[in-house]
């Protein structure tokens, strides 16, 4: 029984005696018998009260134990408590615990920081009251975390603090209690404000990067050390027609020309171990069309290790193309110079040749008109005169055709007739194994050209081709006619765009290599053997082309035979009827021959004077000057040279038009008609004949301007 229990019981029975001494009178023995129960009552009282002190003292001195035991364990709830507040306000994250009704149980400093208040002032307080204007921004879904006990991992908000709007990054998980029940959540907070802006900064500037990227022409590209393509700009699209998806992940070899693969590979070896130098090479788009491509390369490595090769590549096939140009625009300076140079010194040796044949035709033909009899010695010699002379000048025609100073005689014409009648003449030396065809087009375009020049053309052509198949053939002849646009003109560089009439000559033969193909055309080349060719065909061929304002190209590989291409301007003009037949025409008016070269001087004489003319000669200019002075009211016509010393027949025939406006002169020349011989002509001259000329010739044009 303790202490108050004693105490209780007490207190009843001294009430209950006070009753019994005031209501009632005990006995003796009754009174005795309570007195002696009271007695026992106190004094088992005292002894319970002597033990309940005991245990009293006892209880205080646990009390005061457990009081000093919490007081010593709550110092260290609070040194922790301490501590753990330092090991969250030193994290650069802020911190933060809520209850599952979202009142801050706990923050760090850093959190304290970002809403600018007290970490005393944010105790207890809702999320809302603390963050206004932002809803929910913490967490997306506070009671669903709850509800399924998920971690809730790098969620990124938006915060609107009195510092302004940061960016964080939150995590959140729940926080259990003893038992295992959701009883708030613990949440950590980066704030990525800097990051976002670095990240924006970033997009934007890739942004930049793609759209420079993608603007420019050139090709970046990658390709890792096994030579698979790992990255190439969109550009690429305009040389592969392909974008980079489909060239991504394939090997770079896939679209390297055949003939540049072993070179590229060689390139792409070096590029492994230094910069490479500039390097050009062929590739093939999804067309199939052929692309020259320029690439800057260097190596690539990451963490030490080489991983590949990026560069750039631009398309230069223009530029090839243009250089191509420059480079055949070059050649055909250089042949251009070379054949004038060539030409020119032909030109000289022709002019003085002509003068020397000039005499001797001059003279064979007067000693034919004193021959009766041409069966006779003296016929037969002066047959063989002429007709030697006559050969000499064809060679001398040749060296002018290909100095392109012969004289021309253009006039409008068929050219499918001139083939004909060449091809017909030429049969005649051709084996049976060789046959001619013939694709002509009908109506075929009018051509202004020099009837017998064309005729050698075609002659040296068909000659050739038959010399290219010593067991048969076919020789093709095709015509067609031609419009040369401007933009496909420029491949006939020296075409002007208009229309034009293409001849074809085609053989079977064995064709020619590259070597011989590019030197055809230069005089004195031939690939014939000791006396079988001079050398001067398709020379002559290339001047009489060019002198008509035509091109000439040819084809051949070997074992396929060649193709001549020659393209002649088309004319508006009509087809005039004319004639061969030439006379010899007299007369009995006065002439003056003025040349420097006396047998041309004499025979000339000679002959005029045979068919009934007068004749005075001069050597020079300055004689003829002298001599048409005094007697101009004489002399009815001049046959003026070309080429003389001291005062030339240009100089010389100004100023004889000063003196007599109305003077009459017929030019001779060893070279053509064009060039000074034109010159003249344009300024007043009545004619041109070119040496050696036959007496029929000088006559007929000597009536002509007489009449």
């Amino acid at each position: 029984m303790n202490k108050k229990e004693l105490e209780t019981k007490i207190e009843a029975l001294e009430i209950k005696l006070r009753h019994i001494e005031n209501d009632f009178k005990l006995t003796t023995l009754e009174y005795e018998k309570t007195t002696d129960e009271y007695l026992n009552i106190l004094a088992e009282f005292r002894d319970k009260n002597e033990e309940l002190k005991d245990l009293q003292k006892n209880l205080e001195k646990i009390v005061n134990k457990r009081t000093k035991e919490l007081n010593d364990s709550q110092k260290i709830l609070q040194l922790k408590s301490k501590e753990q507040q330092i090991m969250l306000d030193s994290s650069p994250a802020m911190i933060f615990f809520k209850d599952i009704n979202n009142r801050i149980i706990r923050v760090n400093k850093a959190f304290a920081e970002l809403i600018d208040m007290p970490i005393r002032s944010i105790i207890g307080k809702h999320e809302k009251d603390i963050l206004p204007g932002n809803t929910n921004p913490l967490i997306n879904n506070i009671t669903e975390l709850i509800k399924t006990g998920n971690p809730v991992h790098n969620i990124k908000v938006l915060v609107n603090t009195p510092k302004g709007d940061r960016w964080l990054k939150v995590d959140q998980i729940p926080y259990r209690d003893i038992d295992g029940n959701i009883s708030g959540i613990i949440g950590f907070a980066l704030d990525i404000t800097d990051r976002v802006m670095v990240e924006e900064e970033l997009r934007e500037s890739e942004g930049k990067y793609r759209e420079l990227i993608e603007s420019i022409e050139e090709i970046l590209f990658r390709i890792d050390s096994n030579g698979i393509v790992s990255y190439i700009s969109p550009s690429c699209h305009a040389v592969f027609g392909l974008g980079p998806e489909k060239i991504i992940n394939k090997d770079y070899i896939d679209f390297i020309h055949k003939d540049d693969i072993i070179e590229v590979k060689k390139h792409f070896k070096k590029s492994l171990s230094e910069i490479a130098e500039a390097f050009e090479f062929r590739v093939f788009n999804k067309s199939g069309e052929i692309r020259w491509m320029q690439s800057y390369s260097k190596p690539v490595q990451k963490d030490g290790s080489l991983i590949g090769i990026q560069g750039m590549m631009r398309d230069i096939t223009e530029r090839k193309k243009a250089e191509l140009d420059k480079k055949n625009l070059e050649e055909q300076l250089f042949q251009a110079q070379k054949m004038e140079s060539i030409g020119r010194l032909a030109g000289g040796i022709a002019h003085d040749f002509n003068n020397i044949l000039s005499s001797i035709m001059g003279y064979a033909e007067l000693l034919k008109m004193h021959v009766t009899k041409e069966n006779s010695t003296e016929g037969k010699a002066v047959n063989v005169i002429l007709k030697g002379s006559k050969k000499a000048a064809a060679l001398t025609r040749q060296l002018l055709g290909f100095a392109r100073r012969d004289q021309t005689n253009p006039i409008p014409l068929i050219i499918n007739n001139i083939i004909y009648e060449s091809v017909r003449v030429s049969e005649r030396i051709f084996e049976k194994m060789i046959k001619v065809a013939y694709d002509l087009e009908k109506d075929v375009n009018i051509i202004e050209a020099d009837k017998n020049q064309l005729d050698q053309i075609f002659t040296n052509l068909l000659i050739n081709a038959k010399d290219a198949m010593p067991e048969g053939g076919e020789i093709l002849f095709k015509t067609e006619n031609v419009d040369l646009s401007k933009k496909s003109a420029i491949k006939h560089t020296q075409l002007s765009p208009g229309n034009y009439v293409l001849v074809t000559v085609s053989d079977t033969g064995f064709g020619m290599p590259e070597g011989i193909k590019t030197n055809i055309f230069e005089p004195f080349f031939t690939t014939k053997g000791e006396g079988k060719g001079t050398g001067l065909g398709l020379a002559m061929v290339y001047g009489i082309v060019k002198n008509h304002g035509g091109h000439i190209e040819v084809e051949s590989d070997i074992g396929k035979g060649t193709t001549f291409k020659i393209y002649f301007p088309a004319s508006d003009k009509t087809i005039e009827d004319f004639s061969n037949e030439v006379e010899i025409v007299q007369g009995k008016e006065t002439i003056l021959v003025i040349d420097d070269e006396d047998d041309v001087r004499n025979f000339a004489k000679t002959l005029l004077e045979k068919i009934g003319y007068k004749v005075i000669t001069a050597k020079d200019g300055f004689e003829a000057l002298d001599i048409y002075f005094i007697k101009k009211d004489k002399i009815d016509l001049i046959i003026l040279d070309m080429i003389m010393p001291k005062l030339t027949g240009i100089k010389t025939f100004e100023q004889l038009k000063q003196m007599d406006p109305e003077v009459k002169v017929l030019v001779v020349s060893g070279y053509s008609k064009e060039g000074q011989a034109e010159e003249i002509l344009n300024k007043g001259a009545l004619g041109f004949v070119q040496k050696p000329f036959s007496l029929e010739k000088l006559s007929k044009a000597i009536r002509k301007i007489l009449n």
